[in-house]
């Protein structure tokens, strides 16, 4: 009787390897492994990164499509609430039905040109090169580079994305302004103490009693303290500020939720257009 490993030997379809797979018990999977010889481990697993890979960006290909149609027909008709009902249903976090829609948008048509591009592409690198921040350039490199045969994991979509990412160049005049020698305005001499440390180029090391006082130290934010050094000649006034936690707001909804709303907002000014089209060409008519 045929194993479920002669059905990937044989490349046999994700399908069928399923259903003879369902019928086996683990105890009769080990004994078949057992069998294989080297060359044949070899095919299982290139059968299983083949169709693996196939099967995972076809499948949020096809969701982030679906999902997308689903925003354009309740879109047009003001049913924002069956978006969110969507998601829900789905069990899908406002983050994801995103990155999913995205997927479609940006990549989506031009896999389904080429599907045997699908093969070359991992989830989570089709994901990446999908965000609403990489440029159409590193996009068309990444299907260029399946194109030759290479696998797109995630490194080489980093790689790619970070070599077409345009670089944040400083204005002329930042860049002088951060060569010059920064200038301390001196502090007038009613307001200057008279008994003020002067900083040395030494470190001191900090006893084992203070190290434990600064890890006991709250985090919660406290008044910032002043302190007031002689450096050149003048008085430098230092504020020293405690650590704030990070905030904890999660910049990835924040960003999703201001492109659906654009999208609303999109929508409804392309149907306030065609309505008043329409009007005016009632109108010519009456006339």
């Amino acid at each position: 009787m045929a194993t479920s490993f002669d059905e990937m030997l044989a490349d046999g379809s994700p399908e069928a390897v399923v259903k003879l797979a369902a019928l086996e018990e683990t105890a009769d999977q080990v004994a078949a492994a057992c069998k294989l010889t080297q060359l044949q481990l070899k095919s299982i697993h290139d059968y299983v990164l083949r169709h693996g890979s196939r099967l995972g960006t076809k499948t949020i290909v096809t969701i982030g499509c679906v999902i997308h149609l689903h925003d354009i027909a309740t879109g047009e008709h003001d049913s924002v609430d069956l978006q969110e009902k969507l998601l829900e249903d789905l069990g899908v976090k406002r983050t994801q039905g995103f990155r999913l829609k995205n997927v479609w948008r940006h990549c989506g048509p031009a896999l389904m040109a080429e599907p045997e591009l699908l093969d070359l592409f991992c989830v989570e690198s089709l994901k990446l090169i999908s965000g609403p921040n990489v440029g159409d350039e590193a996009r068309a490199a990444c299907c260029d580079r399946a194109r030759s045969g290479e696998r797109i994991t995630i490194k080489v979509a980093k790689e790619l994305i970070d070599l077409f990412r345009e670089p944040d160049v400083p204005s002329s005049e930042a860049t002088e302004d951060a060569d010059k020698e920064p200038e301390i305005a001196p502090v007038a001499e009613d307001d200057t103490p008279t008994d003020l440390p002067t900083p040395t180029t030494t470190k001191s090391k900090m006893e084992p009693a203070d190290v434990a006082a600064v890890e006991a130290m709250p985090l919660e934010p406290q008044t910032p303290e002043t302190t007031l050094l002689t450096f050149r000649g003048s008085v430098v006034r230092f504020v020293v500020e405690p650590i704030v936690p990070s905030s904890s707001t999660k910049l990835d909804d924040v960003v999703a939720d201001v492109e659906e709303f654009l999208s609303v907002l999109k929508r409804k000014r392309e149907r306030v257009i065609q309505a008043k089209s329409s009007t005016a060409a009632e109108v010519g008519v009456h006339v």
